[in-house]
């Protein structure tokens, strides 16, 4: 199997799930609003994250924004053949991640009043479900008829060697430093996404796909046009494949 060779930077899998507390919302957070706009009195739960649901925090919004910042990569190369003398600018990493964090914390901002204005109650916290009208945050017991519970998903890593190396998604929006090489493990959208990102931002990046193409169980002529387009920007795709292993060499890290 080949094997891929990258400095000082991260393995990145292909996952875009996230645990929340016992008692929080990913893309539920609109309903405590619902609930308290009908009247009821309205408590949610949330833990260290924000509320706003994953689009907002860890999913499609800040991915749109590192979409953007990638984007541009592109429009000055074709700007020369419109007749502009564009030279590449520096691009400064750092500022757009502080830009995206930025934006996150506003629009976490707008989800938490609109809860308050709607009269929900927010406790920052882990709640635990101590019997079914009642869950304990910290040393405080809430007491209601009904118990709305969105807890969103964990990432799950492979069980394979070596895979403390690795990162996924989560950690993807935070990186201090654009990686000059990067593995990506997965052929769905949210890989390609980040692929994509990584890439028009001028990163090296691999995607290790498990089958024979990227976006298994969507039309075939999709799959290998979005493929041969990949391919085209400049991207390594291993078809068949998958890692097996993550080790150190050196002040590097290799997959197998």
């Amino acid at each position: 199997m080949a094997t891929v060779n990258y400095t000082q930077q991260p393995y990145l899998l292909d996952h875009l799930n996230f645990i929340w507390s016992p008692l929080t919302t990913t893309n539920a957070d609109g309903q405590p609003a619902s609930y308290a706009g009908s009247g009821q009195r309205t408590v949610q739960v949330t833990g260290t994250f924000g509320v706003g649901g994953t689009c907002v925090l860890r999913g499609c919004i800040p991915k749109k924004i590192l979409m953007y910042g990638a984007h541009f990569h592109g429009d000055f190369e074709d700007a020369r053949a419109y007749g502009w003398d564009a030279k590449l600018p520096d691009f400064d990493w750092g500022k757009l991640i502080a830009n995206k964090d930025k934006e996150i914390a506003r629009l976490n901002g707008v989800y938490i009043k609109l809860l308050k204005d709607a009269g929900v109650e927010i406790i920052e916290g882990y709640a635990r479900i101590t019997d079914p009208h009642s869950v304990a945050v910290g040393k405080r017991r809430l007491t209601g008829k009904f118990l709305l519970i969105a807890t969103g998903a964990k990432p799950v890593l492979p069980d394979i060697f070596g895979v403390e190396n690795a990162i996924t998604s989560n950690e993807a929006f935070q990186l201090k430093s654009l990686p000059r090489r990067i593995v990506i493990a997965g052929g769905s959208y949210v890989a390609l996404e980040f692929a994509s990102i990584f890439r028009g931002l001028g990163s090296e990046v691999t995607l290790v796909v498990r089958s024979n193409a990227v976006l298994r169980g969507l039309d075939g002529d999709i799959r290998e046009s979005v493929g041969d387009a990949l391919k085209a920007s400049g991207i390594k795709i291993l078809t068949n494949s998958h890692v097996a292993r993550i080790e150190r060499k050196g002040g590097a890290l290799a997959t197998d």
